[in-house]
Order: structure tokens, then C-alpha cells, then sequence
């Protein structure tokens, strides 16, 4: 039997559910995957002589409000930053200050605005009006690229500095690489960049998937233009954010007096700088001769000499001898010592100067204080494999015409125990060798005289391994020749890519030549880089100071290479332009 105490409250629970219910969408729907389109605005997109105080847009679909103040930029930039507010499908954008006469306004949607769904815009939109008679028709356009394989990079930032007039004669000298970076930098320097990292940009745009992007409705005049990856969208370049600067700096537009798109196109090849030094963590004692160093990022050592580090008993003063410095290849972060002789279980003092360097060669000192472990050093040295590493097999090793043999063990081995445990002999006995390493245990074999075939033992006490190698014959290789031209007196360095495995290198004799030889068979594509600083690799310059990367082209073709033929590309590759 139900007492009226229990209905009373069963009703009044379904009174509270009844009214306080939130309508939800009903489940089991398709999922929206559709970005709001824009369908109109208010003024409309080419207008003049416009006078507003807002601009409305209308989309398709109700629009998530927390998305839209960070999508909406407003060129050239205000005075005050607009109100930004969402009203359903609509978003409107309030102007605090009265527009300037005879200006064109862009509004920039990048891909951050979302839908009440959470789904973004696939392309940033742009719309202009102009509060003069004249909208202008400016334009520079472009793609985001990877330098290491010119495929597109998407979800940039692009920022266009207007710059002064006086920039502009500089789209008509005549200026050499060698030149340019003298141009913008230094106490010399005839012309002063924006600095990214405090100026507000005077228009915004987005690279799209394929690292496309483009700037429109730009008035005349010269741009300075930089794509930041700006993972915090503060409009500003931050110390770890990806970049991209042109080779030659100067972007000029202009619209002419038809009203006709003029068009500047650019090629932008994303950088990381990193000027910050590796950061010593910690000095962890592994026993009582072996010490392990940890960074805070990847490291290499600059020198693999024990007289480079300095080790001393902290309470007497008495220095203690290294015997070796070493990486092992699957702890890019720490590097190993190892001492000379057992070390006491009191507090070292250990230091070096900058032999320590990480992969942008920003170099740091070493200071630590460290206390040895008490436990004995058990370690002993192990062969771990033959160089370049490769799955086990019983057949010949086929060397890339480029790769030397090598070996690999687990610690240091010395000169003359090295000489003892690895043999290597060809058709007709023994062959000597030059030994080479970067981190102390992998070591190179250069043959002062390689056979076509030969043979490498690694004769440890417990067993003996061997592998059996073999050279390219030369009448089964081929070469690819071109020449470049306007890249002053620096050296330019040539790549060949194969479909697989790291490039093949020349560089580009006085006069311009070049030739890649000895290429096995197959299909490559060419990079050309002019190495201003002569390291060997491209670098992609620096935002402030200002520094242009290296001029850096791909060729648009792959190019097919055959035994005993020398492909010659018949155009030059032209640097004069960047």
C-alpha cells in the first residue's frame, strides 16, 4: 500500500525533472563533419565608401564562441583590438575607433574558428572593404615547404610587415648572396627588419594543407614575411616555435592603377632555431671507474679527447685520469666517462670546456660535482655488430659506393687491442685500414686499398664474427652532372636523394659544374643549397638578429639514373633570384 508521504514525493521528483531538463540533441544521429560556410556579410566583401562601426558576418551553422576571438584578425592593425562576439550563426566584429579614410580593411578567419560542433574551417577566409573610393588589389602568394623533402607543411601563421617606401629599390639592385644578410644586419646595416618576437604583424594569413598561402588586398608597397608555427597564437615569435623567412627578405606588391592583382610568389622553407645550449641534468655514478652524464636534449661530443675533461678528488686536489669519453646510440642524452683507474668514494669535481654540443651546435661548458659508486666497474667489452647495421644474413654485403665497413662495441676499444681483434682480409690476404669514429664505440674502416670483395673478423674471446662486404664495380654506377649559376664565390652543395637512405653529396666546382658520381642505378631528386658557412648542411638563418637562410631550390623532376651514363641536366639552376 502506497502512503500519500511517498507519492507526494515521487511527484515532486518528477516535477523537479520535468522542469529542469536540458534539451539535448538526440543520439544515434550522424556525426556533423561539416565546416560552417560563410553565406554573407555585412559590409559585403569588395565594398567602398563603406562607413560602419561592425562587421557581420553570417555563417551556416551556429559558430562556437570560445574559437572566434583567436581566429578573427583585423589588417592594417587597430589602434584598440575589436570586440569579438558570437550570436548564434552570426559573428560580429566591433571597431572601438573610427576606421581611417581611404584605407582597405581585411578580415581574417584562420582555421581556428569551429563550429557549435567543434568543427574547424578547412580554409582560412578573407573578406576587404575600403573606406575610400578604391580597394586594393595587392597580392603575394606562395607555399610553406619541408627542406628536407619540399613537400607542403600546413597550420602556420604568416605574417606581412609593411614596410617604408625606401625598401622598396631593393626589388631592383642587384645584390649577391654573399651580400644580402650585410644588408639588414650588423652595425652597417643600410635597412632595419621588424623584430617578430615584439612587432605586431599589418596582415595575417594561414599555409593551407599543401603549405599554400596567399596575402590579398594588400596595399602598394614592400613586406617583410615570416611564417611562425606561434603554437601559442600570441601573433609573436616565441624561443622553441618553427619559422620561415625568404632568402632574399623583401616581398614587394604592388596594385596598379587599373585595379588589376599583381602577384608576388614565394617559396618559404620552415627552420628551427635553437640558441639555447644543452643543459647538463644530472652526473650519475654508474660504479667506481664510470661515470654517466645526462642533458636535458640530444647531444654529440666535439671531441672525443680525455684531455679535454678534467676530473679532481674534490678534498685532496689530486686530478684522476680519464681514459675514455663515449656515446652509446641509444642514449642520444647522456655521455659516458670513463675513468683511467679506480676512483674513491668521495666528491669529484668535474668540468670540461665546450666539447659537449647539441645537433644545432650550440655548445655548453661542463661543471658537476659528482661522487663515484662504490660498486666495481664489471663491464666488459662486447662486440655488438657490424656497420652500416643490417638484418642477419649469410649473403655479401653490398656497400652504398659512398659507405665505408665499420664495427660497433659496447665501450671504447684502444688502438692497438683494436688492431688485434678486428682482421680485415681481401682475395689475397690482409688489408690495412684507417680507423674513424664520432662516438667513441662506432667505428668507420677506411681501406687503404678496397678489392671488390673482402672480408671483416671481429675475433673476440668467446667467438668470432665475421662479414663478408662488396663494391660497386664502377661499370655499374652512373653520375648526374648540371651546373648553377648566381651564387657568388660560396660553395653550393648538391644532393642527390635515392628513393631510399640518406643522400649522395658533391659540391659545385668555382665555375659552377657539378657532378654526383658513382650513383647506383635508380631515381633521384636533387637538392641544391648554397652553403654560405660552409658546415655542409642547410641552415635556414634567424629571425633576430636577422640572418636569410641559405638559398635552398629542389628540382621539379626526379631524375633516372643508368649504369655507365651521366644524366646531364641541361638548365642551369639559377640562385641569382633569392
Amino acid at each position: 500500500m502506497t502512503t500519500a508521504r511517498s507519492t507526494g514525493s515521487w511527484g515532486l521528483l518528477l516535477i523537479l525533472i520535468g522542469g529542469c531538463a536540458t534539451p539535448i540533441r538526440p543520439s544515434g544521429g550522424p556525426v556533423d563533419s561539416t565546416p560552417p560556410r560563410l553565406l554573407s556579410s555585412v559590409p559585403a566583401n569588395g565594398d567602398v565608401r563603406v562607413e560602419a562601426e561592425r562587421v557581420v558576418l553570417e555563417f551556416s551553422e551556429q559558430l562556437d564562441e570560445s574559437s572566434a576571438s583567436r581566429a578573427v584578425a583585423v589588417a592594417p592593425t587597430l589602434d584598440s583590438p575589436p570586440q569579438i562576439r558570437v550570436r548564434g550563426r552570426r559573428l560580429e566584429i566591433a571597431f572601438p575607433d573610427s576606421l581611417r579614410p581611404q584605407t582597405t580593411y581585411v578580415i581574417s578567419l584562420s582555421t581556428e574558428l569551429k563550429d557549435e560542433h567543434g568543427v574547424a574551417l578547412q580554409r582560412p577566409i578573407t573578406m576587404a572593404f575600403a573606406t575610400g573610393d578604391v580597394l586594393d588589389r595587392g597580392r603575394i602568394a606562395g607555399r610553406l615547404l619541408n627542406p628536407a623533402s619540399n613537400s607542403g607543411v600546413a597550420g602556420f601563421q604568416l605574417f606581412a610587415y609593411a614596410l617604408p617606401e625606401a625598401f622598396g629599390v631593393l626589388d631592383s639592385l642587384t645584390v649577391p648572396p654573399d651580400s644580402v644578410e650585410a644588408l639588414f644586419s650588423g652595425p652597417d646595416a643600410r635597412y632595419r627588419l621588424p623584430d617578430p618576437r615584439t612587432d605586431a604583424p599589418t596582415y595575417s594569413s594561414e599555409a593551407t594543407g599543401d603549405g599554400s598561402f596567399q596575402f590579398d588586398y594588400l596595399w602598394e608597397g614592400p613586406y617583410f614575411v615570416v611564417a611562425l608555427e606561434d603554437l601559442n597564437r600570441n601573433r609573436r615569435a616565441d624561443d622553441g616555435e618553427r619559422f620561415a623567412v625568404s632568402a632574399r627578405p623583401i616581398s614587394v606588391t604592388f596594385a596598379d592603377s587599373l585595379a588589376q592583382t599583381s602577384v608576388r610568389s614565394l617559396e618559404l622553407f620552415v627552420a628551427a632555431q635553437d640558441t639555447t645550449p644543452p643543459r647538463l641534468r644530472r652526473a650519475r655514478p654508474i660504479s667506481n671507474q664510470r661515470i654517466a652524464l645526462s642533458f636535458d636534449e640530444p647531444v654529440r661530443l666535439q671531441s672525443l679527447s680525455a684531455d679535454e675533461w678534467s676530473l679532481t678528488d674534490s678534498a685532496s686536489g689530486e686530478a684522476a685520469r680519464l681514459a675514455a669519453i663515449y656515446q652509446l646510440p641509444h642514449s642520444p642524452t647522456e655521455i659516458m666517462l670513463l675513468a683511467d683507474d679506480v676512483l674513491s668514494p668521495t666528491a669529484y669535481l668535474l668540468s670540461s670546456a665546450n666539447v659537449v654540443a647539441d645537433s644545432s651546435g650550440n655548445t655548453t661548458p661542463v661543471f658537476a660535482h659528482v661522487k663515484p659508486s662504490t660498486s666495481p666497474d664489471t663491464v666488459s667489452v662486447r662486440f655488438e655488430g657490424f656497420l652500416p647495421a643490417s638484418e642477419p644474413s649469410d649473403s655479401v654485403f653490398l656497400l652504398r659506393p659512398d659507405a665505408l665497413p665499420g664495427v660497433r662495441f659496447n665501450e671504447p676499444v684502444d688502438s692497438l687491442a683494436f688492431q688485434r681483434r678486428v682482421i680485415v682480409s681481401g682475395p689475397d690476404g690482409s688489408l690495412e685500414y684507417a680507423l674513424r669514429t664520432e662516438d667513441g664505440i662506432s667505428y668507420s674502416l677506411r681501406l687503404a686499398s678496397a678489392p671488390r670483395t673482402f672480408r671483416v673478423e671481429v675475433r673476440m674471446p668467446d667467438s668470432t664474427y665475421t662479414r663478408r662486404y662488396a663494391v660497386p664495380a664502377a661499370d655499374a654506377l652512373g653520375s648526374i652532372s648540371g651546373f648553377v649559376v648566381g651564387h657568388g664565390e660560396r660553395t653550393v652543395q648538391v644532393e642527390a636523394f635515392p628513393e631510399g637512405g640518406p643522400p649522395f653529396v658533391a659540391s659545385a666546382e668555382v665555375d659552377g659544374t657539378f657532378v654526383v658520381r658513382r650513383l647506383p642505378p635508380g631515381s633521384y631528386r636533387l637538392r641544391l643549397f648554397v652553403d654560405r658557412n660552409g658546415n655542409g648542411r642547410w641552415d635556414g638563418g634567424s629571425l633576430a638578429p636577422f640572418a636569410p637562410p641559405e638559398p635552398l631550390q629542389w628540382l621539379s623532376a626526379p631524375i633516372s639514373v643508368r649504369a655507365r651514363w651521366e644524366h646531364e641536366i641541361e638548365e642551369a639552376v639559377d640562385f641569382s633570384s633569392n
